[in-house]
């Protein structure tokens, strides 16, 4: 059974939506959410117990799993690639050049976690 967790990337759309939903269907559990960015979801910061801000690669996230004792970690923190017009045919594409900002929150990120 999950009693407490963490939803790291929580402040956009799906992770925002995640802690809404876990925490009403869990009113006991503590949930907490660490991002960058402050949730726009105002309803959101009057349900959940912590938010913390940060990176995903900063140190800071390890002391606090082991000092707020989260069971669980839930990671919806990721960045997209660049949509670019292709020359031909005028459909989206992906701009992989600009992926190291990419690699460093999908990749490491992850592995820090």
């Amino acid at each position: 059974m999950v009693n407490d967790i963490l939803v790291v990337g929580g402040s956009g759309y799906l992770g925002s939506n995640f802690a809404e939903k876990f925490k009403k269907e869990n009113p006991t559990s503590k949930v907490a959410i660490y991002d960058q960015i402050y949730p726009t979801n105002k309803g959101l910061m009057k349900l959940i117990d912590n938010f913390y801000s940060g990176d995903i690669n900063d140190k800071q996230i390890e002391d606090i799993i082991h000092k707020d004792k989260y069971d669980t970690i839930i990671n919806f923190a990721a960045l997209r690639a660049y949509p670019v017009q292709r020359k031909l045919g005028g459909s989206i594409d992906y701009d992989f050049l600009k992926s190291t900002p990419l690699n460093r929150t999908n990749v490491q990120g992850v592995k820090n976690l």
